[in-house]
């Protein structure tokens, strides 16, 4: 974590690289994750994986122009990564996990980096409505399951 900032009642607010707000209570000795609450983590990660369970993590204020960040991580190193964005959701297992991005809308196809990770970063699109909920979920390339498919959690955007 970066430097903290002292606030009222012996409380610290930190940021770390990625740009995540914690808040430090020392008399607890507890670290709260400040998480925004237009992006909600719906779970449906696969539990098994090389690299473990896929891990999607999402930030970003949703208004038009704002930097959005994407993050997976323990995906297999190198392997392929295919990216469902949805406007709707009809939740079904799969994968051994839940797959919430469905039917995808939009879908791209990535590659992770030799950690098994994928980091992405833009500016939100205007024209988004508000109220309109997004719905982001990745499908990984994994050799050592028997489908030979992970699926990460599902996140939901909601747009202000």
């Amino acid at each position: 974590m970066r430097t903290a900032t002292p606030l009222v009642s012996g409380r610290y607010l930190a940021t770390d690289a990625q740009r995540r707000l914690y808040v430090a209570d020392p008399q607890t000795r507890c670290v709260f994750r400040i998480q925004d609450d237009r992006w909600t983590d719906l779970g449906g990660a696969s539990t098994v994986g090389a690299a473990g369970s896929p891990a999607l993590e999402t930030t970003g204020s949703l208004t038009a122009g704002s930097a959005t960040t994407i993050d997976l991580t323990h995906a297999t190193p190198s392997g392929l990564v295919l990216g469902w964005l949805s406007v709707s959701t009809a939740p079904f297992a799969a994968f051994g996990g839940t797959i919430h991005a469905t039917p995808p809308n939009l879908q791209r196809l990535f590659l992770a980096d030799g950690q098994g990770e994928l980091h992405l970063g833009l500016a939100w699109p205007a024209g988004i409505g508000p109220g309109t909920d997004l719905y982001l979920q990745f499908l990984l390339q994994d050799g050592t399951v028997p489908a030979g498919i992970t699926v990460s959690n599902a996140n939901r955007a909601t747009t202000p």
